[in-house]
């Protein structure tokens, strides 16, 4: 989702005090867990609702949402449960990012919504687009882990083609379009991009509701001039690039 996490927690809030039967509580901090006894046989206690600084509340169902840095293993382990089985992968980057908003008027080189990741020599830095004028700026350090090792593991994604949730096939192919270019551009080296895949993915980008230009009107049959006009250099366009690097 091309947006903040401020405001995606501003629409849930909304959407969430508008539902019937639901209450919304602010700056009410969870604690622990309300238990009963558990089942004959040695079963662990059945959880009955969660304890607060503001009093219990009783539940038929406690979901824990509180990310990563839960405290309900430690809750688990005070009502005599199983913690969590928890799996952890060391990314080997660090990044630091801020959001800005951009100058109403201002002229941009790509649509706001454009993702712009660019390589240097010890760090990468990139352009997320967001909502309501907003971008956010990342900087990123370069992953320390040997050279071997990341090899090894994009070796061992290939042939995977499980898609991440909510990701389709479209924005797996503006990934392949785009970042293909990325890589064979600063090698010197051509890489077509295939007029029928480039429409699919200039589609996608241009279907976002954001976006107020009326959609473009093109087809995936013919073929077109190594020029900027055809469909691969409006997918590289939208996507914040040069429009001549895939058309050589």
């Amino acid at each position: 989702m091309m947006t903040r996490r401020s405001t995606v927690d501003w629409v849930l809030h909304r959407v969430a005090a508008a539902e019937a039967g639901l209450t919304v509580r602010f700056g009410v901090k969870a604690t622990g867990l309300l238990t009963a006894p558990g089942r004959p046989g040695g079963r662990p206690p059945h959880v009955t609702g969660v304890r607060t600084d503001r009093g219990d509340l009783a539940a038929d169902l406690v979901v824990d949402a509180t990310g990563r840095r839960s405290p309900i293993d430690d809750w688990l382990t005070q009502i005599g449960a199983r913690t969590t089985a928890t799996w952890r992968a060391e990314c080997g980057i660090a990044y630091f990012s801020r959001h800005y908003r951009v100058r109403p008027g201002a002229e941009l080189s790509a649509l706001l919504v454009a993702r712009i990741v660019v390589a240097l020599d010890e760090f990468l830095a990139g352009k997320w687009g967001g909502d309501n004028g907003a971008v956010q700026l990342v900087v990123a350090r370069h992953a320390e882990l040997p050279v071997e090792a990341i090899i090894g593991e994009i070796r061992d994604r290939i042939g995977i083609w499980r898609p991440l949730p909510a990701v389709t096939f479209r924005e797996t192919a503006i990934d392949y379009l785009v970042h293909g270019q990325d890589i064979a551009v600063p090698l010197g080296r051509a890489l077509p991009m295939p007029p029928g895949l480039a429409v699919l993915a200039a589609d996608r980008v241009w279907a976002s509701p954001r976006l107020s230009t009326p959609a473009p009107s093109w087809s995936a049959t013919g073929s077109w001039p190594a020029t900027p006009r055809g469909p691969p250099g409006r997918a590289m366009r939208s996507a914040g690039r040069s429009a001549r690097c895939c058309c050589s």
